[in-house]
């Protein structure tokens, strides 16, 4: 196998860490000798071993003089765990192939310059581009102490987010709602505006797909804190804390409308009338929320939309035309074709 193909390895093996693993990046490690893997991990959960050390314990003495490869510079600095470049260096590894600097302040091409100082040859920029994409969130994060926000949403052909029918709220199909929860379950947090929150009642958690890893954090923006406390957010049977985020001027009345035990009240300024989303994106950059979905309403995404704060886009096109009429009309399955920058979408009653 070539370089590229181990290293291939290396992003898959990542990937599996894409559920628990944040804050911290995605990382995969393979440790090759005579043309032959003799270990390989990937980093698992936050807090936990990093890539490096699971694929060095499985290595165990073959490791020494063999080529190590991983996604994503070795950290050299003690955090949750100590430095990789300590155990690669003593476990003998004569050459580190890389496929790109880490962009922490606390790595940054030192983890490289402490391997060449160990006389470890290293090697850099094997699928960059794909290692770069595969941690996008975390690049971003990590550049810009702000959560990497992608907004989602279901759409009709002719550009409805919601029903009229409140009995039938629901615009995609059973595969599209598994997708869209396995998106829920890649994002650390969830936010909603107030109004989705009493229309939809929704309890913005992972459903639909199993198993479950974990639950994204809960918030929603309600700037008068006049949501009703009884509302399926605020159940205590669902994991930890909802985050209800409010103008300063209401959080006493919030306080003693909501639970402490199922609701944490986030005091923000407003701007514009309306809660200042770049002082939230920075609030959660200081509890390092990597990233963020963003699931609506209109109103919701057009704000992160007007302030330039989106960094990726979900959207479910659905095969139902909505206009004024009290019902929605289906439509057969769609037909798409890409023209340019355009998508034509042909479909029939």
């Amino acid at each position: 196998m070539s370089d590229i193909g181990y290293m291939r390895l290396c992003l898959e093996l990542a990937y599996q860490g894409r559920y628990l693993s944040l804050p911290n990046p995605m990382v995969g490690c393979v440790i090759v000798k005579d043309n032959m893997i003799v270990g390989q991990g990937f980093h698992e959960c936050s807090g936990e071993p990093h890539a490096e050390i699971h694929a060095l314990t499985a290595a165990g003495t073959q490791a020494h003089g063999a080529s190590l490869y991983t996604n994503l510079e070795p950290c050299c600095h003690h955090g949750r765990t100590p430095p990789c470049v300590d155990a690669i260096i003593k476990a003998g590894i004569k050459k580190v192939i890389i496929a790109i600097e880490d962009p922490n302040p606390l790595v940054s091409g030192q983890g490289i310059a402490t391997l060449q100082a160990a006389n470890i040859e290293v090697t850099l920029g094997i699928l960059a581009e794909e290692a770069l994409h595969l941690n996008r969130a975390f690049f971003h994060f990590i550049t810009t102490r702000k959560p990497y926000v992608i907004a989602k949403w279901a759409m009709s052909l002719d550009g409805q987010i919601a029903t009229p029918d409140t009995n039938e709220r629901q615009l995609s199909n059973s595969l599209s709602q598994q997708d869209a929860h396995e998106l829920r379950q890649t994002s650390q947090a969830i936010l909603i505006g107030s109004h989705t929150a009493r229309l939809d009642n929704p309890s913005l958690t992972v459903r639909y797909i199993a198993p479950i890893a974990r639950q994204p954090q809960r918030i929603v923006l309600n700037t008068q804190a006049d949501l009703d406390a009884t509302l399926k957010l605020f159940n205590g049977a669902l994991p930890d804390k909802t985050w209800l985020v409010c103008a300063e001027e209401f959080f006493k009345s919030a306080q003693k409308k909501f639970s402490t035990t199922t609701t944490e009240i986030i005091p923000l300024p407003l701007h514009n009338n309306k809660i200042d989303l770049i002082a939230l994106l920075n609030l959660l950059g200081q509890r390092e929320i990597i990233s963020l979905l963003v699931e609506g309403g209109r109103a919701t995404l057009q704000e992160f939309f007007s302030l330039k704060v989106v960094q990726e886009i979900t959207c479910y096109l659905t095969p139902w035309f909505i206009g004024n009429l009290p019902q929605k009309i289906s439509l057969k399955p769609l037909n798409s074709k890409t023209l340019g920058t355009d998508i034509k979408i042909k479909s029939y009653l």
